[in-house]
This record gives structure tokens, sequence and C-alpha cells, in this order.
């Protein structure tokens, strides 16, 4: 099961690198607009529990080898 969580978070990481950096090929820059600050921090602490994890995962996987 954690691998699969830990794929799955690489992948959307990944995934959403890629869309981001693909706006800035196109338009030249990258705009992040949310008028809501309590979804805005709830997206924030979401992508960070995420990236924490990932993390996590990733040290936890090198040690056992």
């Amino acid at each position: 099961m954690k691998q699969i969580l830990l794929s799955a978070t690489v992948v959307g990481m990944g995934l959403a690198w890629l869309y981001h950096f693909y706006q800035i090929l196109t338009s030249g820059r990258v705009y992040f607009h949310e008028p809501n600050a309590f979804i805005l921090w709830s997206e924030i602490t979401g992508i960070a529990m995420l990236t924490g994890y990932g993390a996590w995962c990733f040290i936890s996987f090198l040690r056992r080898k």
C-alpha cells in the first residue's frame, strides 16, 4: 500500500510540475490566484503533507536497501 501511495504522490507532483512548466513555456509566466484564504492554506498544507510523505517514503525505501 505504501508503494502505491508513494507512486501516486510522485506521479501527481510530477504532472503538476509539468503543467506549471508548460504554462511558463507557452505564456512566459504562471499566475496563482485563490481569493479564499481557507482554500489556499488547505491547498498549501495538502501539498506540503504530500511532499513530506513522499520524501519520508523515499528515505525509508533507501534505508532498506
